[in-house]
C-alpha cells in the first residue's frame, strides 16, 4: 500500500511539472514572456495594470476553480522560488569567501 501511495504522489508530481512546463511554452511561445515564468504567475503580474491581463487571469482562474486565487498563488510560489535560489546563492558565495580566506 505504502509502495502505491508513493506512485501516486510520484505521477502527481511529475503531471505538476508538465502543467508548469506547457504554461512556461506558453508564455514563451504565445505571450512573448520569460521562459522561467509560468502563465499563471505573469498573469498575476500584468493584470494590475493590464485589463486584457486582468480578464485572462479571471479566465485562468475559472479554470482552475479548485486553487482559490490560483494566480496570485502560482506568483507567489515562483517569488519564493527566486528566494530561496538568491538565499542559497549568496551562502555559496559565503562559504567560497570563506574559504579563500582561510587558504591565504
Amino acid at each position: 500500500m505504502k509502495k502505491l501511495a508513493h506512485v501516486i504522489e510520484s505521477l502527481g508530481e511529475v503531471l505538476y511539472h508538465i502543467v508548469s512546463l506547457v504554461s512556461r511554452i506558453l508564455n514563451t511561445v504565445f505571450f512573448s514572456g520569460d521562459m522561467y515564468q509560468t502563465l499563471s504567475a505573469r498573469t498575476y503580474a500584468e493584470s494590475a495594470s493590464n485589463p486584457n491581463w486582468e480578464k485572462l487571469r479571471k479566465f485562468i482562474n475559472f479554470i482552475f476553480f479548485f486553487q482559490k486565487n490560483h494566480c496570485q498563488t502560482a506568483w507567489q510560489a515562483e517569488v519564493d522560488r527566486a528566494v530561496k535560489t538568491i538565499q542559497r546563492n549568496n551562502a555559496i558565495s559565503e562559504a567560497k569567501s570563506q574559504m579563500n580566506k582561510d587558504i591565504k
